[in-house]
């Protein structure tokens, strides 16, 4: 009786470390091009995606340091906005981050002003 062969599975350990390489792939192929009047994010491998979020669409700014990113003095902006295709936007592992993110805040109110938009918050807890 003739026996296929056995394939090797790939080791459960190496799983993690692909996931890793990959999120590392992704990270060094994404760039972010931030200018007066918007924030250009391309991504992409293989293929390329150009993202542009206007800045007045910003509403909230976040730093987050996860363990990982913070021993390398290194943290990520989080974006929070009223763009459809962006609700939110992750800048990833920037040095830094507390002055760009002070930088992106000055534009988005200049932009504001500029285009005179203001933003209104309605709590939909509102009568209860």
């Amino acid at each position: 009786m003739i026996f296929p062969e056995e394939s090797t599975p790939i080791p459960i350990a190496f799983l993690p470390a692909m996931i890793t390489f990959w999120h590392l792939l992704t990270v060094q192929h994404t760039e972010y091009e931030i200018t007066t009047e918007r924030i250009i994010t391309y991504t992409g491998i293989f293929s390329r995606t150009i993202d542009e979020l206007e800045l007045y669409r910003i509403k909230d700014f976040r730093i987050q340091q996860p363990f990982h990113l913070r021993v390398m003095g290194l943290a990520n902006i989080v974006l929070l906005t009223s763009d459809l295709t962006s609700p939110k936007l992750v800048i990833h592992a920037i040095p830094n981050a507390r002055t760009l993110l002070d930088q992106i805040r000055e534009l988005v109110e200049y932009r504001r002003d500029a285009k005179g938009v203001r933003s209104l918050d309605i709590n939909q807890y509102v009568g209860r």
